[in-house]
């Protein structure tokens, strides 16, 4: 039998009145029109311009289909109200007009009404939500972060509109994970807030009710969002959901009680002068106050932080009035990563349907028709084909011939210029070291096609950029000294400079009486202050064009990317329209200027082997565009059944390297498209499925991170770059004893006690590179193996810490591909926590993800290992021995 009380009533004490803290005086400041529902004028829309597609979901007042706007085949989401008091349906439309727009609040398109049974239907967005049952149990603790951010932004958005939910629970948050993107649905329960007005309290999901409703308190305000909030939060970091799972209302106050204990509950009674019926009291009972922890388990562990219980807590109060509000829970702490890729919100405005209430339609098939088998099966094969345009599983769609050679947007102005010259287009060529696949290349060739004049190449030498030595130097000057043919056979004259670019390419436009300036992208800070340098020098227009990345940097997204998971569905998206086949670059008109100094390439290697002679050329890889297309589709190439097969299971085992591409020299000079790479490892795809997926993650989306964090952080190489809970945690073990600490010169003879650790670096030293999975190893226990600067100003130490000076200063001497965005980012992510999420704290440390020798030792064979780099290591002697 079901158990009915009397709740709680006033009594005659002096009590607290109840008033928002927040907005309260929202709607008084509004004119009456605003929040008068009740007057509102519906000028229904017909139906026939709706389809029904298929039922997604139903609610105690409506069902809810997916649809389809027929005149212009767009997919929507229709909401079929149940018979409903008018007034309820007016508010809920009034409210939803007045929110139109609003972030993360979910648009009404239209509102339509079957002509016979006057049945109402509101039309909504679609979004592709997945069910929180399903997804919330792979959110990891940075998606949570991020969607609780993107709630409250919604709450705050509508509290300060004067108006409260009143039903936040997780079926009425839509999240389409994949875009990043979601919607708070459903307001039919919402309401305007109205100081000192008594509202009803049968509202919200039980689960997620707040005290406040089950103690009969009807003036309450927009904090009872907040609870529902704090018990959806609580839900999902604990892994218990619901947190609070009452059988019954009453039931429900007594989970709260037994969790928050009794002593606040009747404290909370007393402050608004509420009286708890006997009988009701007597079930809620005693409760001592359950401490957080107590949640806390294996499974659950990874997501519980000291700011997410304080978060929790916070929001989890009996007393509504001591609840953070939404704009004050934007500010915690626990959500600083999420804050650190919010953008201001700008409104949208309201479709004109919307505004006038009425649109003119066109007359078609009825939306009470459900929607066929064949529609159906149509509109699965739509979103089969999306997909695959897109890489949610690789780029299968066919990559058709360009026609058009260069998309607009991989272009930008580094200067409009003064002078439109007649004179030739000079492409400067810098990290895109090609002539095969060349998007910069092509754009130059397709500019000077427009103008009717010749192209030229230059590439500017700083034979000291950044302490390169001979492997590194050698190695791109040998692919330079392939491309001057290849260049002159088309008919464009290749000029070799040396010396400061600033200097010698505003003279090299000056003496060709050049009319365009191009250049690829680098993200780089010193390549672009030499570009900075060179515009304010040159009268020419100056374009820059992003050759490197499949979808160009500025393209991809206009701010500094959290993590892969934030950057992947944007970059996916971007795919179907900028992965393209290459267009082939054709014979050039001769070029009738001064021809380019002869390039004496044997005296040019002479002098840069023996300036660079400390860290020596490796034979393992040989440089130039053609090696490069040999190394990824060649007989013995990275795409071959062998090798890439591998990938998938053997990537992060170092006693199996040709398990790896290879490919990072060709890809850091540039002479390897990364789209190619993409191009060509799609076409396999059938038969490895699992391994190309895998690379091309690494190939685009990890690649073009880096790009993006390279490119937004002008500090990119420095814990001044971290993340504020990186350098909190890092400042507070700053102190904290190491067991051991190393000199620079004895990190870079790989003298440690860490054996595996040796055997990396002196990979490193010897051959030029280091497998993937150990430069991760390698860099984090050089912040466990170094001491940090004791004394100077808190910005000063993030700007010379030891631990990321030395991993930067031995990848960027000794890596073949150093100097390179992925190499900065390695560091980065590996000491600072770049990309990544705070961890279990522990010394030296703190939050950041920890690594050690055990950890490998059940990844891999050590022993096997470090054999293997030993053989090297010795091999590689007696070859220069020989010498």
């Amino acid at each position: 039998m079901a158990r009915v009380y009397s709740k709680a009533y006033r009594s005659d004490e002096p009590a607290m009145t109840s008033l928002a803290r927040v907005y309260a005086d929202a709607n008084v400041n509004n004119p009456k029109e605003y929040w008068d529902y009740e007057n509102l004028q519906i000028d229904w829309g017909s139906q026939d311009d709706y389809e029904v597609v298929r039922k997604v979901g139903r609610g105690k007042y409506s069902e809810v289909f997916e649809g389809v706007n027929v005149r212009n085949n767009e997919k929507c989401i229709i909401k079929i109200l149940k018979p409903v008091k008018k007034k309820k349906i007016k508010r809920e439309i009034k409210i939803l007009q007045n929110l139109y727009g609003g972030p993360n609040v979910i648009k009404l398109l239209d509102v339509v009404r079957d002509p016979q049974s006057k049945t109402p239907s509101l039309v909504f967005e679609y979004v592709n939500n997945t069910d929180f049952k399903v997804l919330y149990p792979t959110l990891s603790d940075y998606d949570i972060r991020y969607y609780v951010m993107e709630i409250l932004k919604a709450l705050d958005f509508c509290h300060s509109k004067g108006i409260m939910h009143r039903d936040v629970k997780p079926h009425n948050i839509m999240i389409d994970h994949s875009q990043r993107k979601l919607r708070l649905i459903d307001w039919g329960l919402a309401e305007f807030y109205h100081p000192g007005r008594e509202y009803n309290v049968r509202v919200a999901s039980r689960y997620f009710k707040g005290p406040e409703l089950l103690v009969d308190l009807q003036d309450y305000d927009y904090s009872l969002d907040m609870w529902s909030l704090g018990c959806m939060l609580a839900g999902m970091i604990f892994r218990k959901e619901p947190f609070f799972y009452g059988h019954d209302n009453y039931d429900q106050l007594v989970k709260i009680c037994k969790v928050l204990g009794t002593d606040s509950f009747y404290s909370y009674l007393n402050k608004y002068g509420l009286e708890l019926d006997p009988q009701l009291e007597a079930l809620v009972g005693r409760h001592s106050r359950k401490p957080w922890t107590k949640f806390v388990n294996a499974e659950n562990q990874h997501l519980v932080s000291a700011e997410a219980i304080d978060f929790i807590d916070k929001l989890l109060r009996y007393d509504h009035q001591e609840r953070l509000t939404a704009k004050e829970a934007m500010a915690h702490p626990y959500l600083a990563p999420a804050l650190a890729v919010h953008r201001p919100w700008a409104a949208a405005p309201a479709p004109e349907a919307l505004r006038r209430g009425l649109q003119q339609r066109t007359q078609r098939r009825s939306l009470a028709a459900a929607a066929t088998p064949a529609a159906a099966a149509a509109m699965g094969a739509d979103d089969k084909r999306k997909a695959e345009e897109g890489l949610e599983g690789g780029p299968a769609k066919k990559v058709a011939a360009a026609k058009l050679a260069v998309h607009p947007k991989r272009v930008r102005e580094l200067r409009k210029g003064a002078v439109e010259g007649s004179g030739p287009v000079i492409y400067w060529m810098s990290r895109d070291q090609r002539v095969r696949d060349n998007w910069a290349l092509l754009y130059a060739a397709e500019a000077a096609a427009k103008r009717g004049v010749p192209v030229a190449v230059a590439f500017n030498l700083v034979t000291e950029f950044l302490g390169a030595g001979a492997r590194q130097f050698g190695f791109m000057v040998r692919g330079l000294q392939e491309l001057q043919p290849k260049l002159e056979a088309l008919n464009i004259p290749f000029f070799l400079l040396k010396g400061d670019p600033t200097e010698t390419l505003p003279q090299l436009v000056q003496d060709t009486g050049a009319s365009l300036l191009v250049t690829d992208f680098t993200p780089l800070r010193l390549g672009r202050q030499w570009k900075e340098g060179v515009a304010a020098k040159v009268e020419v227009p100056f374009h820059e064009v992003d050759a490197h990345n499949i979808v160009p940097v500025w393209v991809a997204s206009d701010k500094r990317e959290y993590a892969a998971r934030t950057i992947r569905p944007k970059i996916h998206s971007k795919l179907p329209e900028f992965l393209q086949e290459f267009p082939e670059l054709p014979e050039q008109p001769a070029w009738t200027g001064a021809k380019p100094e002869p390039v004496d390439w044997e005296a040019l290697l002479q002098e840069v082997l023996e300036r660079g002679k400390d860290v020596p050329e490796v034979a393992w890889c040989k440089p130039g565009e053609d090696a490069a297309l040999e190394a990824l589709k060649g007989e013995k190439g990275f795409l071959t059944k062998t090798r890439l097969s591998r990938y998938d299971e053997k990537r992060n085992d170092p006693t199996v390297p040709d398990a790896l591409s290879g490919l990072s020299p060709y890809l850091h000079f540039g002479q390897l498209a990364p789209q190619r790479a993409a191009i060509e490892a799609a076409k396999c795809k059938s038969m490895h499925k699992a391994s190309v997926e895998g690379f091309l993650e690494e190939l685009i989306v990890r690649r073009e991170l880096s790009d993006n964090y390279c490119f937004y952080v002008d500090n990119y190489d420095s814990l001044g770059a971290a993340y504020d809970w990186a350098r909190q945690t890092l400042e507070a073990h700053r102190s904290d004893k190491r067991e051991h600490l190393y000199t620079k010169e004895q990190f870079e003879r790989g003298q440690t006690h860490d054996k595996l650790w040796n055997a990396a670096q002196l990979e490193m030293v010897h051959s030029g590179k280091m497998h993937g999975f150990m430069r991760m190893y390698w860099a984090k226990k050089i912040l466990e193996w170094t001491a940090s600067p004791e004394e100077a100003l808190e910005v000063a130490i993030w700007l010379n810490d030891k631990s990321l000076e030395v991993a930067i200063w031995l990848n960027d001497k000794y890596q073949l591909d150093g100097r390179d965005p992925n190499g900065y980012v390695g560091c980065m992510w590996s000491i600072a926590g770049i990309h990544d999420q705070g961890w279990a704290e522990r010394a030296v440390f703190g939050k950041i993800r920890y690594m050690n020798y055990n950890g490998c030792k059940r990844k891999f064979d050590i022993d096997k290992y470090v054999a293997r780099i030993g053989a090297m290591v010795r091999d590689v002697k007696a070859a220069a021995a020989k010498q």
